[in-house]
Parts: C-alpha cells; sequence; structure tokens
C-alpha cells in the first residue's frame, strides 16, 4: 500500500488521469505476505498471520478510497491481482500446498467485500510441468496453481480453489452490512502498529430484491471456539409495500470450531423473508 510513497501520493500522481471521464477507476495488486513487508512484518510463515494479515491492509484500502474519492467521487478500486503470497516469497513461502492458503483466500475476499471493492482477480497459473523448477518464470509459483495432478493424468483441487469457488458459490447482487453484537478480537503487532484482529471474519450478501441472502464466515482461532451473534439489517433494500409489521432483521448465532475435523454449526435465531 505504501510502495509508492504513500497511497495519496500515488493517487495525487494520477490525479490528471483519473479525471478524465473515460477513466472508471484504479487497480492495485495485493499480495498478503509480500506486502506486509513494507508495514513492517518479516514472518512469511505466521499461520496467524496467513488467516488474519488481510487486516492490516484495512486502513490503506479505506484511505485509498477516501483518495480517490477526492479526486473525482464515483472512481472504483480494483485489485487486479491477489493471493496470499507472491513472487518475492519465493525460496521463503512455505505454506503453499496447505490449506491455510485457501483460508488466507477467503479472509482476503471477504476483506473486499466489507470494504466494497468492486472486482478483484485472483493469480492463477495452470502449469504441471515447471511449476516446482528453481529457474520457472517469475509469475509461476506452487501455490498459484488452483489444482495438483493426480492419478492417471487426473487433478485435483487444490485450497485456494475450494476456497474460492465456496466464497463465489455464496456471492450476491451487492454486500450487506453486518453489525455484531458480540465479537472476540486479538491484537497483533505489524511492524510499529497494533492491528485488532476479528476472530470470526464475515461478509453478508442480498440479492437485488432483498429477498435472499447469504452470510460467510472465517474462523482465525485455531486454538479456541467462540460463540457469536451478528445482525443483517435491512438497510439498502429496496422499498416495497408491507402490511406495515415491521420485519426482523437477519440475526444468526454461531459456534465456531477449531477442530479441522468438526463442521461449524450455526443456528438461525430469525430470519427475513
Amino acid at each position: 500500500m505504501d510502495g509508492w510513497d504513500g497511497v495519496e501520493a500515488a493517487v495525487q500522481a494520477l490525479a490528471p488521469l483519473l479525471k478524465d471521464p473515460a477513466v472508471a477507476g484504479a487497480v492495485v495488486h495485493h499480495y498478503l505476505v509480500d506486502d506486509a513487508k513494507a508495514l513492517g512484518w518479516t514472518d512469511p510463515n505466521d499461520l496467524f498471520f496467513a488467516l488474519a494479515g488481510a487486516e492490516a491492509f484495512r486502513p490503506g484500502f479505506a484511505r485509498a478510497r477516501a483518495a480517490l474519492d477526492s479526486v473525482r467521487p464515483g472512481l472504483e478500486l480494483v485489485v487486479t491481482e491477489y493471493h496470499v503470497a507472491g513472487t518475492s516469497s519465493r525460496g521463503q513461502f512455505e505454506r503453499g500446498r496447505e490449506a491455510v492458503v485457501g483460508l488466507g483466500l477467503a479472509g482476503m475476499l471477504l476483506l473486499y467485500a466489507q470494504l466494497g471493492i468492486e472486482a478483484a482477480c485472483q493469480h492463477a497459473a495452470l502449469d504441471y510441468e515447471t511449476i516446482d523448477s528453481p529457474d520457472r518464470d517469475p509469475l509461476l509459483e506452487a501455490w498459484y496453481n488452483p489444482f495438483r495432478k493426480g492419478k492417471n493424468e487426473t487433478v485435483t483441487p487444490m485450497a485456494s480453489y475450494a476456497a474460492t469457488r465456496f466464497v463465489g458459490e455464496h456471492l450476491l447482487e451487492r454486500a450487506a452490512p453486518l453489525e455484531f453484537s458480540k465479537q472476540v478480537d486479538q491484537d497483533m503487532i505489524v511492524g510499529t502498529d497494533k492491528v485488532t484482529v476479528p476472530l470470526v471474519h464475515a461478509a453478508a450478501f442480498v440479492d437485488p430484491a432483498g429477498e435472499t441472502g447469504s452470510l460467510v464466515a472465517l474462523h482465525r482461532d485455531m486454538g479456541r471456539s467462540h460463540t457469536l451473534r451478528w445482525t443483517c439489517p435491512r438497510a439498502g433494500r429496496r422499498p416495497r409495500p408491507h402490511s406495515g409489521r415491521r420485519r426482523p432483521p437477519i440475526t444468526t448465532r454461531c459456534t465456531s470450531r477449531s477442530r479441522p475435523s468438526r463442521r461449524n454449526t450455526c443456528r438461525k435465531a430469525s430470519a427475513c423473508k
């Protein structure tokens, strides 16, 4: 986020171009572990950072949005490349074939949804012959491949594919705000800054009519389970005739289990129809 003397300086340098009505917005690349180096993070293999490090970039994305609005309101902010790690982590990032890659990508996608990022394009590379070669192309890293080679010339989905597909299958027309009546946080030190991390990371989505909703949550605490309660307000939905009786918000109570062998269990307390 601060690779070009800061977000604000970068946007101002692009201001003459961004003021052109033909320009829809600005794009950024986001490689979690690589970009964290500029923020003072030094451990590319920290498990918690892979799950929660996206929170360190929340202020930077907010600054980018504010800087764009100061130039021309309505400019889009798009992530044209993103992944848990990039080429500058070659030889350092050792979790490329672990499930944490998928969980980290899910966390990034949920952050983008929360922040209103208009679009995000994940860096993927379908290569089975040279992806492990030490002199491979700079655009090829083992964790970029959403599949691995299976038996009898078949392929098996990697964690990156599974997590991205799961989030994608729950995307609807627009993101909906979530209000947590109870949340559990954990502090993380990144460089000289203290980052407060919500241990259950979630985003909600609704269809254009406001009739159908979905919620995707990521449990970031690997050692404990937590019971949380959140509300998805009906703000932003299109008005429609009704009997005058106030309808309840979507309220969900969820117990997140940290053991991989158990599924998260959620109970819907009340729902909108």
